[in-house]
Order: C-alpha cells, then sequence, then structure tokens
C-alpha cells in the first residue's frame, strides 16, 4: 500500500488532490475502529482536480442585494453637500434602484456567491 502511495505523491501539488477511498470489513467480534490486515476489500486511489474558491469583492458585497430580478443599489449624491439640492432632488434620490442590465456581469464577478 505504501508504494502505491509513494509513486503518486508527485501528483500532490496545489491542483490536485489524493484521495483514498477504503471500503473496510468489520469484524462482528472485534471492536469497529480495530482494522485487521485481512479485513480489506478495496483500495482506489482517485485523482480530483481541486477548484479554488473565488474571492467576493467585500466593497461590492456591502453595496449590492441580489433580488430576483437582479441586483438592486443606492443612488448616489445623497451623502453630502445637501444644502444646496433641492428637497424635491433629495426626495428623488431616496429609495434604491436596479443595477443597469450592462453592468450585471461585472457585479457577478465581483459577488460570484451572491
Amino acid at each position: 500500500m505504501k508504494s502505491i502511495l509513494q509513486t503518486n505523491t508527485t501528483l500532490n501539488t496545489h491542483l490536485y488532490q489524493i484521495a483514498i477511498l477504503k471500503k473496510i470489513c468489520y469484524n462482528t467480534h472485534s471492536h469497529p475502529k480495530t482494522v485487521h490486515t485481512g479485513d480489506w476489500v478495496n483500495l482506489t486511489i482517485v485523482i480530483k482536480e481541486v477548484i479554488m474558491k473565488l474571492k467576493t469583492k467585500r466593497g461590492a458585497a456591502k453595496r449590492f442585494k441580489k433580488t430576483a430580478n437582479g441586483f438592486k443599489r443606492k443612488q448616489a449624491f445623497k451623502r453630502h453637500i445637501l444644502t444646496k439640492k433641492s428637497p424635491k432632488r433629495i426626495r428623488q434620490l431616496r429609495g434604491c434602484v436596479m443595477v443597469h442590465a450592462s453592468d450585471v456581469a461585472s457585479i457577478r464577478r465581483m459577488c460570484p456567491y451572491i
């Protein structure tokens, strides 16, 4: 068994992960954690490609929320220098609006798990 594992250790890079699946027959009279040499039924080595996790841009995750129809966002120009803006303009900047269709693809790249 060690010779099989030693020959495949070169494949254990950051792109590949070796998973060993063991099917063990346990003797009914012995403790279930006790493994005897004659109890091996099958030993297979499976090489599985590891897909790297995508990182979410945390600034984008705080600014956009997923809805059934796309992404919603807050409106700009409502944080400071409000004295020169009319009350009607400030009132109309209240609430959320939907993200334009041309920007949805970039938001999906920035937030893959939202």
